[in-house]
């Protein structure tokens, strides 16, 4: 081999050194880069589970909004329609009382236009008595006997 210009020596010395090198990077340098590689593809699928974890929560969370929205929305038209039943049913309360005050309004008018109807009447029966008693005095003052006298008295009184 020393026709073609090699020495096996060297040659055996450097492959020897080429295997020692091989050995110290592998031992040194490869298995630690590859352990640290391997860290590192770990934290990524981790990371990407947790991604989807999160993702599949978030989709969870927002049908459990919709649902809680859609609760809200169903319990909030309740309330307005049993609003609206109260506001009717104290409408419907104040027309009632309305109603009756009117009713006791007018029956305590109707009281009270009898009672001045019969102040009225009895005004007129004590001015016709007043006035009776007057054209009795004039009547009587003319000199009729007393058989007419007490005739037109009882006339007068009766009617």
């Amino acid at each position: 081999m020393e026709s073609l210009g090699l020495d096996i020596k060297l040659l055996l010395a450097q492959v020897v050194n080429f295997l020692v090198l091989l050995f110290v990077l592998k031992k040194f340098l490869y298995r630690p880069i590859l352990k640290v590689l391997d860290e590192r593809k770990k934290k990524i699928e981790d990371s990407l589970a947790n991604a989807e974890k999160i993702n599949k929560e978030l989709v969870k969370l927002e049908e459990e909004k919709a649902k809680i929205l859609k609760a809200a929305q169903t319990e909030a038209v309740k309330l307005i329609a049993e609003e609206k039943k109260f506001a009717e049913e104290q409408k419907e309360k104040i027309i009632e009382e309305a109603k009756m005050k009117a009713v006791e309004e007018v029956a305590k008018g109707s009281v009270l236009a009898k009672q001045e109807l019969e102040k009225a009447k009895k005004e007129l029966r004590e001015e016709v008595l007043r006035l009776t008693e007057v054209m009795t005095r004039k009547v009587l003052s003319r000199g009729l006997s007393d058989q007419e006298k007490h005739e037109l008295i009882k006339k007068a009184i009766e009617e």
